[in-house]
């Protein structure tokens, strides 16, 4: 855990009392002065029941007077912003108060260590836990934290640097953080309940440009074209050296002084002013990725920690046996395991049209089971990535909405739930007689919540159901 000994004294608010508004109370509990608060009855009970001493924070509803005077106030992620603030927000604007996230306390403490951002609609979670992986295979002392797994202020801190999952809630609410390496992945339609408008979306994710040190880089990948077609130079006034590469371009900078010096041939330097640098999924040839991977978008998620790391100052040799042994997270394209010639993949994370299409576009012959709760836009832009579907298996609230997207494209079945879904593509898999491998890929393309709490619950409901088939 770490203490935030520079906010000593200063009157804090602290609003939503899970993951974030917890750590951020435990680090400053007898430092500052702390008003907290939460909408939720159980939120806050459970509070209660952490080891915080009742005279280090007053538990008090913003209607009152102590949240006018606060020095400023730190908003968990999930509440909302824009379209309809909550009242917190509408209070803050009110009395000139200064809203800012954990992950601003984390830099104010320690502005010195490095910082690497990751964000994206897809991939930040594998590329985030991958750049990770790497720094600490090649010796490196990092911690990993953000949108993924612990709050920022629940890390160590006794580290040299800290990698950085980046939500747009949270880059939402970012003021003061400085990075030496922000990679922006892709942005896709999401999460758009939340904003005015997609291209308000869009602007929420490329404020990670906005981050970077003056000496730092940032990486785009040039193969989503509403990142590759926006003007950065315009939207962050000439912030950036722009500089056009593909892994391909770094194969003879085997070390950081090579790196370092390569400008004349466009490979990366990050020395001057902040570099932006534009990578692809094409992985060179002379390298030798074994990686359990899959699919052209986790290419572009290697490329892009490849490429952090190689700014970092770790070897081509090192980054590249890291990366052969990294293990895929679960529920992005997770292999289960085969019975017969019938393979199985979990892809639960797939909440969207655009993840589902890359987990489509990675394997052939197969068996798609998707539904839940469409988010807006739909699954139209799914349908010209169905070619290798020999039939798709609706399930949950969306599942007439899918058909009708689905009608005249691909062979369909609707079923209530999604172990019905899955029992008929296992009867249809079985009954092929072609010879060929046959894949059932989860790939919902949906939310989660109409029949399950999270992506990883379901995730986990769909591999229980798989093994019972497997090891019958």
């Amino acid at each position: 855990m770490i203490r935030l000994y520079s906010q000593r004294n200063k009157k804090i608010g602290v609003f939503g009392l899970s993951r974030t508004g917890l750590a951020v109370c435990k680090s400053l509990a007898g430092l500052a002065d702390l008003i907290v608060y939460d909408d939720s009855p159980d939120s806050r009970n459970s509070f209660y029941k952490h080891n915080i001493s009742s005279k280090d924070y007053k538990m008090i509803n913003i209607d009152q007077p102590e949240w006018q005077v606060c020095d400023f106030i730190i908003l968990s992620p999930g509440i909302p912003y824009y379209t309809t603030p909550h009242p917190i927000v509408k209070h803050a604007q009110k009395y000139n108060i200064p809203i800012k996230s954990d992950i601003d306390l984390l830099y104010n403490e320690y502005p010195n260590r490095k910082y690497i951002g990751i964000t994206g609609t897809n991939g930040k979670s594998t590329t985030s836990t991958l750049i990770h992986h790497i720094l600490t295979f090649t010796n490196g002392k990092f911690d990993l934290g953000g949108n993924i797994g612990k709050a920022v202020l629940s890390l160590r801190d006794n580290v040299e640097g800290y990698v950085l999952e980046l939500s747009s809630f949270q880059l939402d609410l970012i003021t003061d953080l400085k990075l030496d390496v922000a990679v922006l992945l892709n942005i896709t339609a999401d999460h758009i309940d939340r904003y005015y408008s997609f291209d308000q979306y869009i602007l929420s994710k490329q404020k990670i440009l906005s981050l970077v040190t003056k000496n730092g880089c940032a990486l785009i990948n040039k193969e989503c074209s509403i990142i590759s077609n926006a003007n950065y130079n315009t939207l962050y006034a000439s912030k950036f050296r722009n500089t056009t590469c593909s892994l391909e371009l770094i194969k003879k900078a085997i070390n950081t002084d090579e790196l370092n010096k390569s400008i004349a041939d466009e490979s990366i330097n990050c020395q001057s002013q902040p570099t932006l640098v534009k990578f692809s999924s094409h992985l060179p040839q002379h390298i030798n990725f074994t990686s359990l991977l899959l699919g052209k978008h986790n290419n572009q998620n290697i490329a892009a920690a490849f490429y952090a790391c190689k700014i970092l100052g770790r070897n081509e040799y090192d980054i590249t046996s890291a990366i052969n042994q990294f293990q895929p997270l679960p529920h992005r394209m997770q292999y289960i395991g085969k019975k017969n010639n019938i393979h199985i993949y979990n892809d639960s994370k797939a909440t969207n049209a655009d993840a589902a299409s890359k987990a489509l576009l990675s394997l052939s012959n197969i068996y798609w089971i998707a539904g839940g709760v469409a988010k807006e836009g739909g699954v139209n832009s799914i349908v010209n990535t169905l070619y290798e579907v020999k039939k798709a298996y609706l399930y949950g609230q969306s599942r007439y909405a899918l058909a009708e997207t689905l009608k005249g494209v691909v062979a369909f079945s609707i079923n209530n739930t999604m172990e019905e879904a899955f029992n008929q593509a296992i009867i249809d898999a079985e009954s092929d007689q072609s010879g060929l491998d046959k894949n059932i890929l989860f790939a919902p393309a949906c939310a989660s919540f109409d029949q399950f709490k999270n992506f990883e619950d379901r995730g986990n409901q769909f591999i229980k159901i798989s093994q019972k088939f497997i090891t019958e």
